[in-house]
């Protein structure tokens, strides 16, 4: 029977279980003695895994002029599918095939919906539903869904299943005293007044997390971030702000990592880890859902419908989670952290949980 180590097995979790699991043995693929599994007991795991999420569509889809009936995922075979989950540069991937050569595979759900995209869906639908149909008291219980993906009848629990999902995968957490902030603004030379956060009167235009009208503070991890932001590069006065005490926030920088405009989460739950792939449909969907969020939207001197969504659910966490004082996300011009905190101008200007240390001019010259 063949062994295959850590390196030849080309899925992470296989190989993490591998190197705290494994026997010293030969590796039959790359030759080398070191922690090895036999080939039965990984293609057991493999088999348990997709078969958490996967099944044979003889089981649930139906049959037409010699074809299935495709429902709402697609089906593959073997070879298209471990393509999705194991490196197929590695030697062992033909051979991981082979043992499943003869099977297709579906999404178990057939004609319904996963709970991700259940999800993602009826948060379409209440993205839609709070720009066009309803935008206040959006937590009125007299609209329903008639369709059959909404994950609720009503759009509106979106709301509770997102502060659900957030708890249960742990994305409130602490923005630390000390941590630095770097507000920018246009104008030379600006005072703490002009670099805190605006007067109500001054909120003319809606922002990604507040409504118009509505102050806070808004700012990045770093001085090139601020700049990007206000789409400014020469011209600008920078704050430096200091956070003076520990702060709950809705941390979406903590455990992601962003690239091209998307978030990722490094130890993403395998499908194939007994006790860990319970969160996979938590995480897929919180991870479209930040996504969807930080994407980039051109404002224009109407108030901008497209930010209604993300301001009614910041305001939902914030009504409902005691203690929240911001939300830490991505930003899309350079993949650095970027900063709301609900704090209006007087509250910056208390300096109980900011204070600005310092501050600087950025001129066409000073500042590369």
């Amino acid at each position: 029977m063949k062994n295959i180590c850590s390196n030849c097995i080309g899925e992470e979790y296989l190989s993490s279980y591998i190197r705290k699991n494994g026997i010293l043995d030969e590796c039959s693929y790359c030759g080398k003695r070191k922690k090895v599994l036999g080939f039965r007991e990984i293609i057991d795991m493999i088999e348990d895994g997709l078969l958490y999420l996967y099944d044979d569509p003889v089981n649930g889809l139906g049959w037409e002029n010699g074809e299935y009936v495709e429902g709402t995922s697609k089906v593959q075979d073997s070879y298209d599918l471990f393509e999705e989950y194991f490196d197929g540069g590695k030697k062992s991937f033909i051979d991981l095939i082979s043992c499943f050569s003869d099977r297709l595979w579906c999404k178990k759900d057939f004609y319904d919906l996963d709970d991700s995209q259940e999800s993602k869906y009826t948060w379409e639908s209440f993205k839609y539903l709070t720009k066009y149909k309803f935008r206040y008291f959006f937590n009125i219980k007299n609209y329903f869904s008639e369709d059959d993906y909404s994950k609720y009848k009503n759009p509106y629990d979106i709301l509770t299943e997102i502060m659900r999902i957030s708890k249960r995968i742990k994305l409130f957490t602490i923005l630390p005293k000390g941590t630095i902030i770097y507000r920018a603004r246009e104008g030379k030379h600006l005072t703490n007044d002009e670099l805190c956060s605006p007067e109500p009167h001054q909120c003319t235009y809606s922002n990604r997390f507040s409504p118009a009208g509505i102050s806070m503070f808004y700012g990045s991890s770093d001085e090139k971030t601020c700049l990007a932001e206000i789409d400014k590069r020469n011209n600008v006065s920078i704050g430096k702000w200091e956070v003076m005490e520990d702060i709950l926030i809705f941390g979406l920088t903590y455990k992601f990592h962003f690239s091209n405009q998307q978030y990722f989460y490094k130890k993403f739950p395998s499908i194939i880890d007994k006790e860990r792939r319970e969160y996979y449909h938590d995480y897929k969907f919180i991870l479209d859902f930040a996504s969807d969020i930080s994407q980039i939207v051109i404002k224009n001197k109407n108030e901008n419908i497209d930010y209604v969504p993300t301001q009614i659910v910041t305001e939902y966490l914030k009504l409902n989670k005691k203690g929240l004082k911001g939300i830490s996300y991505y930003s899309v011009v350079n993949g650095h952290k970027n900063y709301c905190l609900f704090l209006d101008k007087q509250q910056c200007k208390d300096e109980t949980v900011i204070k600005m240390v310092d501050s600087f001019y950025v001129s066409s010259l000073s500042f590369q």
